[in-house]
């Protein structure tokens, strides 16, 4: 795989590893630089300027030509979404985009395209978020063409509450005013992931906004209860562990209202039971888990660790907290 190596005014060097072909804006976003980008990638606005230093690149396409005169291209200037690596390649970043929380999933970490929706005819655009207890993921979606377009992760701005579920779902218990906050802060962070998405990716937000036709959220019981209001106590109280937990919303509505998506379904997945959320159930989902042979084991590693395990005829699921393996509880 080519090595990157990016030099800024500063003076400072960065070393990343990164898929063959892949553009040095795509690259890019998926670590804490950025270029600055508002048409998708499609070289149209012109803003992604970086230096080729030297290493192996794809020569200048029509977009370079449209963009960049014959002296700035002489001089290594080139559009950092239409410059492709071919081998190890060195560029300056002079002029790069305020840093952001929100990095690209690399390719690598996603799963298999989904089957399109042909039969959709309004509103063709989804999207689906992983609400986790450290970091919150989503990803854009057009459903019509079973095409993912782009895709955010960043931290769950709700750390500051706790690390663990339990220390963040009794601050909301025992202030009202804290479970309005994190509630709050769940909801702006995936709001900002998807404006990030449309504005750097698509290159428009509020026409994009509008043709959403849905938007899904999955996630650990804990972190629904917290981002909805509903279930945290239940949670608080081992003797429901076992139970199912309501974390229905009261007024989609006004989410939609707040996220100005006014054709979207907003759907928040419902948790199987207890700490078990509907992040696994939408792993068993996305693998196919029941037709798979017998004996088989899946386990979702994050904060909050979910098992399944699949005998061929029963599914058993359980759950424990794993973010103190982790962090060695503070040692």
């Amino acid at each position: 795989m080519p090595v990157l190596l990016i030099h800024t005014l500063s003076g400072e060097t960065h070393r990343f590893t990164v898929a063959q072909d892949l553009s040095v804006r795509e690259a890019l976003d998926a670590t804490a630089l950025r270029v600055r980008a508002a048409c998708g990638g499609s070289g149209s606005c012109g803003a992604c300027l970086v230096r080729w230093l030297k290493g192996e690149v794809n020569r200048p396409g029509l977009a370079d030509y449209q963009k960049l005169t014959a002296e700035e291209r002489q001089a290594g200037q080139r559009l950092a979404c239409q410059l492709r690596l071919r081998g190890d390649t060195e560029i300056l970043l002079d002029h790069p985009a305020p840093p952001s929380v929100w990095k690209s999933i690399p390719t690598d970490h996603l799963s298999a395209i989904p089957q399109p929706l042909a039969h959709l005819t309004h509103d063709p655009y989804g999207v689906a978020v992983d609400l986790g207890t450290t970091q919150v993921r989503v990803a854009l979606w057009n459903r019509r063409r079973g095409q993912r377009i782009a895709t955010r992760r960043g931290p769950n701005p709700q750390g500051g509450f706790g690390a663990d579920v339990l220390n963040r779902l009794e601050a909301a218990r025992a202030r009202p005013a804290a479970a309005q906050e994190m509630a709050d802060m769940a909801r702006n962070a995936i709001l900002h992931a998807l404006r990030d998405m449309l504005a750097r990716d698509v290159g428009e937000v509020t026409p994009m906004l509008g043709q959403i036709g849905q938007l899904m959220v999955v996630g650990n019981t804990a972190m629904l209860a917290l981002l909805t209001g509903r279930g945290g106590a239940a949670l608080l109280d081992p003797s429901g562990w076992e139970q199912s937990i309501d974390c229905r919303p009261d007024n989609l509505a006004a989410w939609q209202s707040a996220w100005s998506l006014p054709h979207a379904e907003i759907v928040v997945a419902q948790p199987a039971a207890g700490f078990i959320g509907s992040d696994l159930l939408a792993d068993l989902i996305a693998t196919d888990f029941l037709h798979g042979p017998p004996g088989s084991l899946l386990v979702d590693i994050g904060t909050n660790v979910e098992i399944a395990l699949w005998d061929g005829r029963v599914l058993r699921l359980s759950a424990a907290p794993g973010g103190p393996a982790f962090e060695g509880v503070g040692i």
